[in-house]
């Protein structure tokens, strides 16, 4: 497995994440194609496009003392940008208790609302 293969700056050093997780498990698998996770895809991107495709399946586990992430967007690779047409979504499904002492995401609240200029 190459959880350590994505470590940087960004990433963290205390943090694995192996890629392509649903060929790893099968219940991962079952997740990504879990009617409520399709039927939400669809109506968010389905009204711009035709099909979309799974872009990254990764598990990630954060280790003891690593530092937090900068607040970012996930989608800000993107070139262009075109007002109310979302390009991507992100999921994630705690494993575990998901909390800040072990590296929860925190969510900056009333910000799909702002302009994405």
């Amino acid at each position: 497995m190459q959880g350590h293969k994505f470590s940087n700056d960004f990433n963290g050093d205390k943090t694995r994440r192996p890629g392509s997780i649903h060929k790893l498990s099968e219940a991962a698998a079952e997740i990504l194609a879990h009617p409520v996770a399709i039927e939400v895809a669809d109506r968010v991107l389905k009204r711009y496009c035709i099909n979309y495709r799974i872009g990254s399946s990764t598990a990630i586990e954060i280790l003891q003392g690593e530092k937090a992430q900068v607040l970012h967007r996930d989608d800000d690779f993107y070139p262009i940008r075109i007002p109310g047409v979302e390009f991507q979504i992100s999921t994630m499904w705690a494993l575990d208790d998901f909390t800040t002492d072990n590296g929860a995401s925190c969510p900056a609240r009333k910000t799909c609302a702002r302009s994405r200029g």
